[in-house]
């Protein structure tokens, strides 16, 4: 049996950072040949192996929101079972960059694993991560300026301000894997040249050229525009809830059509509206929060971060 786990273990993982790409990273590669990626994305195996997540316990804090996660190795394994012996498997799990248990779990069962972080300027991605959770009604205060707060949630949730401490995540893979198996890319890159970054991304996983699709975009964030509207088709839509509890098969059914799949995701998508974020607050954040993190990143990775710097 251990040495079936082994053969279903990753070839290669996306350990993050959330809301820098990594939705559209997975989305890509999926779609190639080669590639199967676990279905259930974000499984965050190696950050809570082991561990009990007691769903029905209060959260108010949401620290541990994870109800899509796999702690158990079978179950985690049993992830890639479908795939094909000439098929590289991989998964996406944006806690892992931020979870020393991840890195050392990784090291431990997948140590020839290559691995693949999405980096965003840091008070951008934390603005982003603030509209994801305003998408969902989950925004941990009113006012995004409360990050500036220290001793408060924003410092407190893994997810939110700490995230963004890339060069301190990145050294705990550095320490433990060569670097010629970690490939770090950029949300700005990635974003305005997707073929030339999922070339490199080719290169890396040592995959044939592919055609790949990059029109759709994936995990749109902002506030809810029309909520009578969000609560018909939005993430908690109780149309959907209430056709997966009386009729699951139907559902099932209904969920795999692509034009359902496509009318329901735009009906999401405009209903969002996401404001900009106010420069000045931008600046202060990446000073008052960052700046000392990017300047190590740049030294970490030997290049140049000004554009993160400047407004």
């Amino acid at each position: 049996m251990e040495t079936q786990q082994i053969t279903l273990l990753p070839d290669f993982i996306i350990i993050g950072a959330g809301k820098a790409g990594t939705t559209s990273l997975y989305h890509y590669l999926d779609q190639h040949q080669d590639i199967f990626m676990s279905k259930v994305k974000e499984p965050n195996f190696f950050a809570l192996e082991g561990e009990h997540l007691d769903h029905q316990k209060e959260d108010p804090k949401q620290l541990n929101h994870y109800p899509w996660a796999v702690t158990d190795l079978q179950q985690y394994c049993d992830l890639f079972k479908d795939a094909s012996p000439t098929q590289s498997k991989g998964e996406a799990s944006t806690m892992y960059l931020y979870s020393k248990k991840a890195a050392e779990g990784i090291q431990n069962r997948c140590p020839e694993a290559k691995l693949m972080v999405v980096l965003r300027q840091p008070a951008e991605r934390l603005y982003s991560r603030y509209l994801h959770l305003a998408r969902e009604n989950r925004t941990p205060t009113d006012d995004f300026a409360d990050v500036l707060k220290k001793d408060n949630i924003y410092w407190e949730r893994q997810d939110l301000v700490p995230s963004g401490f890339y060069a301190d995540h990145l050294s705990y893979y550095f320490n433990r894997f060569d670097r010629n198996q970690i490939m770090v890319i950029f949300h700005e890159e990635l974003l305005n040249n997707p073929h030339k970054v999922m070339e490199q991304v080719n290169d890396f996983l040592n995959l044939s050229p592919y055609n790949y699709d990059y029109n759709k975009k994936f995990n749109k964030s902002g506030y809810i525009k029309n909520k009578k509207l969000d609560k018909l088709f939005g993430q908690n839509s109780v149309v959907k809830s209430s056709l997966k509890k009386a009729a699951p098969a139907v559902f099932r059914f209904i969920k795999k059509q692509r034009i359902v799949k496509k009318f329901v995701g735009d009906l999401r998508d405009n209903n969002l509206h996401r404001p900009k974020l106010d420069k000045s607050l931008k600046m202060q954040i990446t000073n008052d929060i960052y700046r000392k993190d990017i300047d190590k990143l740049e030294q970490l990775l030997n290049i140049n971060l000004d554009h993160w710097k400047q407004f």
